[in-house]
């Protein structure tokens, strides 16, 4: 027979066993849900390779680098000194000074400590006195996560080879770390980018907004539904640059639309209020709000906006206007004198009759030239009287004296109620001064 002979060097030996640990890592630390998890199962795989993991702590550390608490570890009693629950980086103790000094190299390290013996193996005779110390680094970071602490085999000489096996370790870990990191930040990137669309959505819905979108360079218009209806279609018609440029009001096309786009090719803003012209020839107003975007030769590209429709803010504002001219009609042809103050007491009215009996001119008298007409025995209680009512709301009367035209003081009858908004602010006071001097000289002459 043949007799054969297969011998293994221990360097075989040992370059299988760490192939193994190598592939144990690949295996089983992937898809963890956190790094804590990613450390506690690579602890578990250092206590089934006892030869080249003694023991391990591994540290994590937070973002300010303050405190390294520990999540996982291998080969050692938790009794021991170096088994503490957390570091405080900010103190001064060994195992502080030692954490800091490899996070801030962002190299290995040998430190030196007291005698550690693993309690689930009886390979070592002799205690273990040194480790080596290995920042966990996540890509673009400066600040590890962890530092892993291996114990060194008293038996096994440390070599660049030994130490570059346990470089490939913490290049594992490192990468799945990285994987979590980017995985985490890109679901925490989706949520928001989820979160922003539904707020924008949430938003153009509940202020009826329209968006569009504008290329400069074709006129191709990209737009949300709501335009087409702001324009008296269904939401689902598609409309082009031209359709919204037809249903602008001929008025309103070159002296406001087009001058507008004009001003914005200059300033990057756009910005007008129209009229449109539905397909039913109904008349409607648009705020249209945009911003130009500019490529990289600085040549306007695209046109963001936004439109409103404003037609009822404009009929609101019509009917406004209408109401101050009938009022103003009315006041203005009464036999007695108006007046009208806001909340601050300043007053924003007065009537012509005012102006004729006192011979000031409106205006004057809206600036304050009202008190000059005022006897000066009755000014000062007026005015507390008046800031009484003011501070109540509360009606107010008081008959005081005021020189005419003439230079002749007269006296008057004043009154006045509050006045409130349609949705019950209190706006100031409406009055009316009444001439009864007359009526005081018959009373007085009795």
């Amino acid at each position: 027979g043949v007799f054969c002979a297969i011998q293994e060097t221990t360097h075989e030996v040992i370059n299988r066993r760490h192939l193994s640990v190598l592939q144990l890592l690949s295996e089983h630390i992937s898809d963890k849900s956190s790094t804590t998890d990613i450390f506690k199962k690579a602890a578990e795989i250092f206590k089934s390779a006892v030869r080249d993991f003694p023991f391990t702590i591994t540290y994590s550390i937070d973002e300010d680098a303050t405190r390294a608490t520990r999540v996982a570890v291998s080969g050692i009693n938790e009794e021991h000194e170096l088994v503490v629950p957390f570091i405080d980086l900010t103190k001064c103790s060994e195992q502080s000074k030692n954490l800091k000094k490899v996070m801030s190299a962002g190299e290995v390290m040998l430190v030196n400590h007291s005698e550690v013996r693993n309690p689930l193996s009886d390979s070592f005779e002799k205690g273990l006195s040194q480790s080596l110390l290995f920042p966990v680094i996540p890509k673009d970071k400066k600040i590890p996560v962890a530092v892993l602490m291996i114990g060194i085999n008293p038996y096994l000489k440390l070599t660049d080879e030994y130490i570059h096996f346990f470089k490939l370790i913490v290049d594992q870990i490192q990468y799945e770390v990285n994987v979590l990191i980017s995985n985490t930040e890109r679901k925490q990137t989706e949520k928001k980018i989820r979160d922003s669309e539904d707020h924008y959505r949430l938003a153009t819905e509940v202020t009826k907004l329209a968006t569009w979108d504008l290329n400069l360079q074709t006129f191709e218009l990209v737009h949300s539904p709501r335009l087409a209806e702001i324009l008296g279609y269904d939401s689902n018609k598609i409309l082009t640059h031209q359709i919204m440029h037809d249903h602008i009001h001929p008025e309103d096309l070159y002296p406001i639309v087009e001058r507008a786009f004009d001003t914005a090719l200059e300033t990057a803003v756009y910005n007008y209020d129209s009229r449109i012209v539905w397909p039913d020839k109904t008349l409607h107003w648009v705020r249209t709000q945009g911003k130009v975007l500019y490529d990289e030769k600085n040549i306007p590209s695209r046109m963001l906006g936004t439109m409103t429709d404003i037609t009822e803010l404009k009929n609101a504002e019509q009917a406004l206007r209408e109401s101050e001219k009938r009022f103003r009609t009315v006041a203005d042809t009464a036999p007695v004198m108006i007046w009208m103050a806001d909340r601050d007491r300043k007053c924003i009215f007065l009537n012509k009759c005012w102006s004729e009996f006192t011979g000031i001119p409106i205006n004057e008298g809206l600036r304050g030239g009202w008190t000059t007409v005022v006897h000066p025995d009755d000014l000062q209680g007026t005015s507390t009287k008046f800031l009484k009512a003011y501070e109540t709301h509360s009606v107010y009367t008081q008959e005081l004296r005021i020189k005419n035209k003439h230079g002749e003081y007269i006296w008057i009858m004043d009154h006045a109620v509050p006045r409130y908004s349609a949705e019950g602010f209190f706006m100031g006071y409406i009055g009316s001064s009444i001439n009864i001097h007359e009526q005081k000289n018959a009373k007085e002459e009795l």
